[in-house]
Protein backbone atom coordinates (compact mmCIF):
# COMPACT_ATOMS: atom_id res chain seq x y z
CA UNK A 1 0.00 0.00 0.00
CA UNK A 2 1.33 3.60 -0.92
CA UNK A 3 2.19 5.80 2.13
CA UNK A 4 -0.19 8.19 0.99
CA UNK A 5 -3.12 5.79 1.63
CA UNK A 6 -1.75 4.48 5.06
CA UNK A 7 -1.53 8.50 5.63
CA UNK A 8 -5.38 8.71 4.66
CA UNK A 9 -6.17 5.40 6.37
CA UNK A 10 -5.17 6.59 9.49
CA UNK A 11 -6.80 9.67 9.16
CA UNK A 12 -10.18 8.53 8.42
CA UNK A 13 -10.00 5.47 11.30
CA UNK A 14 -8.55 8.62 14.05
CA UNK A 15 -11.43 10.86 13.41
CA UNK A 16 -13.86 8.70 13.41
CA UNK A 17 -12.86 7.69 16.81
CA UNK A 18 -12.62 11.37 18.19
CA UNK A 19 -16.58 11.51 18.13
CA UNK A 20 -17.19 8.83 19.95
CA UNK A 21 -15.12 9.61 22.51
CA UNK A 22 -16.58 13.03 22.69
CA UNK A 23 -20.14 12.33 22.58
CA UNK A 24 -21.35 14.23 25.63
CA UNK A 25 -19.07 17.07 24.79
CA UNK A 26 -20.47 20.56 23.63
CA UNK A 27 -18.45 20.24 20.04
CA UNK A 28 -20.21 16.44 19.64
CA UNK A 29 -21.87 17.35 16.02
CA UNK A 30 -18.67 19.16 14.82
CA UNK A 31 -16.24 16.52 15.34
CA UNK A 32 -19.01 13.79 13.96
CA UNK A 33 -19.42 15.98 10.88
CA UNK A 34 -15.65 16.33 10.84
CA UNK A 35 -14.46 12.78 11.04
CA UNK A 36 -17.84 11.85 8.84
CA UNK A 37 -16.98 14.21 6.26
CA UNK A 38 -13.75 12.47 4.64
CA UNK A 39 -15.31 9.00 5.08
CA UNK A 40 -18.15 10.22 3.16
CA UNK A 41 -16.78 11.80 0.25
CA UNK A 42 -14.28 9.09 0.12
CA UNK A 43 -17.15 6.42 -0.02
CA UNK A 44 -18.63 8.97 -2.79
CA UNK A 45 -16.04 9.18 -4.88
CA UNK A 46 -15.10 5.28 -5.19
CA UNK A 47 -18.71 4.22 -5.80
CA UNK A 48 -20.28 6.93 -7.63
CA UNK A 49 -17.52 8.90 -8.98
CA UNK A 50 -18.44 12.47 -7.20
CA UNK A 51 -15.76 14.73 -6.83
CA UNK A 52 -15.51 15.45 -3.35
CA UNK A 53 -15.31 19.02 -3.86
CA UNK A 54 -19.04 19.41 -5.10
CA UNK A 55 -20.33 18.84 -1.84
CA UNK A 56 -18.08 21.04 -0.23
CA UNK A 57 -20.29 23.45 0.66
CA UNK A 58 -22.91 21.42 2.14
CA UNK A 59 -20.52 19.21 4.11
CA UNK A 60 -18.39 22.69 5.20
CA UNK A 61 -22.17 24.20 6.06
CA UNK A 62 -23.02 21.14 8.49
CA UNK A 63 -19.68 21.05 10.42
CA UNK A 64 -20.06 25.49 11.01
CA UNK A 65 -23.74 24.98 11.74
CA UNK A 66 -23.29 22.07 14.24
CA UNK A 67 -20.32 23.55 16.13
CA UNK A 68 -22.12 23.69 19.26
CA UNK A 69 -24.89 21.61 20.43
CA UNK A 70 -26.28 23.57 22.43
CA UNK A 71 -26.10 26.78 19.80
CA UNK A 72 -28.33 24.05 17.53
CA UNK A 73 -31.46 24.92 19.65
CA UNK A 74 -31.31 27.92 19.26
CA UNK A 75 -30.68 28.51 15.24
CA UNK A 76 -32.53 25.33 14.32
CA UNK A 77 -35.36 27.20 12.43
CA UNK A 78 -31.56 28.57 10.37
CA UNK A 79 -30.26 24.99 9.92
CA UNK A 80 -33.61 24.15 8.10
CA UNK A 81 -34.58 26.82 6.28
CA UNK A 82 -30.63 26.37 5.02
CA UNK A 83 -31.17 22.86 3.51
CA UNK A 84 -32.25 24.47 0.12
CA UNK A 85 -29.99 27.19 -0.15
CA UNK A 86 -27.13 25.09 0.24
CA UNK A 87 -27.91 22.85 -2.14
CA UNK A 88 -28.68 25.44 -4.82
CA UNK A 89 -25.48 26.77 -4.16
CA UNK A 90 -23.31 23.48 -4.52
CA UNK A 91 -24.99 22.30 -7.09
CA UNK A 92 -24.78 25.74 -9.13
CA UNK A 93 -21.01 26.69 -7.55
CA UNK A 94 -17.76 26.18 -9.48
CA UNK A 95 -14.65 25.14 -7.65
CA UNK A 96 -13.64 28.63 -6.90
CA UNK A 97 -16.39 28.96 -4.84
CA UNK A 98 -16.45 26.12 -3.36
CA UNK A 99 -12.75 26.29 -2.26
CA UNK A 100 -13.41 29.66 -1.21
CA UNK A 101 -16.52 28.39 1.39
CA UNK A 102 -14.49 25.95 2.42
CA UNK A 103 -11.71 27.92 3.31
CA UNK A 104 -14.08 30.56 4.81
CA UNK A 105 -15.96 27.98 6.66
CA UNK A 106 -12.44 26.69 8.67
CA UNK A 107 -11.82 30.42 9.05
CA UNK A 108 -14.22 30.85 10.57
CA UNK A 109 -14.20 27.98 13.16
CA UNK A 110 -11.03 29.83 14.26
CA UNK A 111 -12.62 32.89 15.35
CA UNK A 112 -15.26 30.68 17.28
CA UNK A 113 -12.96 28.39 19.23
CA UNK A 114 -10.50 31.53 19.61
CA UNK A 115 -13.64 33.31 20.96
CA UNK A 116 -14.20 30.28 23.50
CA UNK A 117 -10.78 30.41 24.18
CA UNK A 118 -10.70 34.26 25.33
CA UNK A 119 -14.28 33.43 27.26
CA UNK A 120 -12.63 30.71 29.31
CA UNK A 121 -9.46 32.49 30.46
CA UNK A 122 -11.65 35.88 31.28
CA UNK A 123 -14.38 34.12 33.02
CA UNK A 124 -12.76 31.33 34.54
CA UNK A 125 -8.94 32.32 34.62
CA UNK A 126 -7.92 29.28 32.81
CA UNK A 127 -5.99 28.58 29.85
CA UNK A 128 -7.99 25.95 27.71
CA UNK A 129 -5.93 23.83 26.15
CA UNK A 130 -8.45 22.04 24.40
CA UNK A 131 -10.05 24.82 22.17
CA UNK A 132 -6.08 25.96 22.07
CA UNK A 133 -5.81 22.26 19.80
CA UNK A 134 -8.58 22.51 17.79
CA UNK A 135 -7.77 26.28 17.06
CA UNK A 136 -3.93 24.41 16.11
CA UNK A 137 -6.05 21.85 14.09
CA UNK A 138 -8.01 24.72 12.31
CA UNK A 139 -4.81 26.63 11.23
CA UNK A 140 -3.40 23.25 9.93
CA UNK A 141 -6.75 22.75 7.57
CA UNK A 142 -6.03 26.67 6.48
CA UNK A 143 -2.89 25.42 5.66
CA UNK A 144 -2.94 22.30 3.91
CA UNK A 145 -6.33 23.64 2.01
CA UNK A 146 -3.87 27.09 0.52
CA UNK A 147 -1.14 25.04 -0.01
CA UNK A 148 -3.20 22.34 -1.69
CA UNK A 149 -5.33 24.26 -4.16
CA UNK A 150 -2.84 26.93 -4.76
CA UNK A 151 -0.11 23.97 -5.24
CA UNK A 152 2.76 26.05 -3.90
CA UNK A 153 6.20 24.00 -4.15
CA UNK A 154 5.88 20.42 -2.38
CA UNK A 155 1.80 21.37 -2.10
CA UNK A 156 1.08 17.69 -1.66
CA UNK A 157 3.97 17.20 0.58
CA UNK A 158 2.61 20.12 2.93
CA UNK A 159 -0.96 18.43 2.88
CA UNK A 160 0.45 15.46 4.05
CA UNK A 161 2.95 16.41 7.16
CA UNK A 162 -0.54 18.29 7.99
CA UNK A 163 -2.51 15.55 7.77
CA UNK A 164 -0.30 13.43 9.99
CA UNK A 165 -0.10 16.76 12.65
CA UNK A 166 -3.70 16.12 12.26
CA UNK A 167 -3.96 12.70 13.19
CA UNK A 168 -1.63 12.84 16.12
CA UNK A 169 -3.81 15.57 17.26
CA UNK A 170 -6.64 13.50 17.12
CA UNK A 171 -4.92 11.01 19.05
CA UNK A 172 -3.93 13.47 22.06
CA UNK A 173 -7.86 14.55 22.05
CA UNK A 174 -8.54 10.41 21.77
CA UNK A 175 -6.31 10.04 24.91
CA UNK A 176 -6.93 13.51 26.78
CA UNK A 177 -10.53 12.58 26.81
CA UNK A 178 -9.94 9.13 28.04
CA UNK A 179 -8.62 10.09 31.35
CA UNK A 180 -12.22 11.29 32.26
CA UNK A 181 -12.91 7.90 32.01
CA UNK A 182 -10.13 6.47 33.41
CA UNK A 183 -11.19 8.60 36.44
CA UNK A 184 -9.19 11.95 35.31
CA UNK A 185 -10.15 15.23 35.55
CA UNK A 186 -10.36 17.28 32.80
CA UNK A 187 -11.93 20.87 32.25
CA UNK A 188 -14.15 22.05 29.61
Amino acid sequence: MQIHLIIVNISLIIWLIVPIVYRKNRHFYYFLFLGLNDFLLMVLWFLFSIFVQELWIITHSLILLLFDRYYIKKIKNLIFFSIIPLLALAYFSNSFMQSSFALLTHIILVFLFTRLLIQELYKKHYFNRFYFVLIFYELITIYKFIAFQKVINGGVEIFYIGTIIQILIGLYLIFRNSRNYLGGSIRE
